[in-house]
């Protein structure tokens, strides 16, 4: 039934029921139901006879007992089906953010990496040429004390 379809006692309720001596005696609760529940609802009491005439309240307290019963397992399965999907959203969205942290470390790691890289390359050029300096130092000191040596003797 759509959602737009207006619900008078003459739609919903049997005609034996759709009487104005038997409407004072029906009672409507209201309760908020989404249009696949409200459907069945309806569809359970077109489809059910409620004639007061030979039967007694307590087999229509029964029936209507059971049609909230189904409607109430019905709510449950899908509110747990909505939570299950909450939940492997939740999974789902943590998951990858473990994913993207994990690469952003791996991004610094690799960054960490390649500038010790350079600074090691760099240290070892500085040392490079402070040893070349000393060297070069040290030849010119030995051969001028070479010289002094030999103008000794």
């Amino acid at each position: 039934m759509d959602t737009a379809t207006k619900l008078t006692p003459a739609s919903v309720l049997p005609n034996h029921l759709n009487t104005d001596s038997s409407r004072k005696n029906i009672y409507i609760i209201f309760i908020e139901f989404d249009s696949a529940q409200t459907s069945t609802i309806i569809s359970f009491l077109r489809n059910n006879d409620f004639a007061p005439r030979g039967k007694n309240i307590e087999t229509m307290q029964q029936r209507f007992e059971s049609s909230l019963d189904d409607v109430m397992q019905e709510q449950q399965q899908h509110m747990h089906k909505v939570f299950s999907n909450i939940d492997a959203g939740l999974k789902e969205q943590v998951s990858k953010t473990g994913e993207v942290v994990e690469k952003q470390l791996g991004m610094i790691d690799q960054s960490m990496q390649q500038e010790i890289n350079r600074t090691m390359n760099e240290m070892g050029k500085a040392l490079g040429q402070i040893s070349n300096q000393f060297v070069n130092d040290y030849s010119r000191l030995v051969s001028k004390m070479d010289t002094v040596l030999k103008q000794a003797v």
